[in-house]
């Protein structure tokens, strides 16, 4: 098992809350995107 960067996922939280409030995407679309940050991170390993 590999170990979470808390930084990061701290990071991945703030970035889920500034596209709902900021950004006003829809929770279809914000979704989409941080399945596809965990699409990557996977990727990376």
């Amino acid at each position: 098992m590999t170990n979470h960067n808390a930084g990061n996922e701290r990071l991945k939280h703030r970035y889920r809350i500034w596209l709902a409030d900021s950004g006003g995407y829809s929770p279809d679309t914000i979704d989409y995107a941080l399945t596809a940050i965990h699409t990557f991170e996977t990727f990376n390993r």
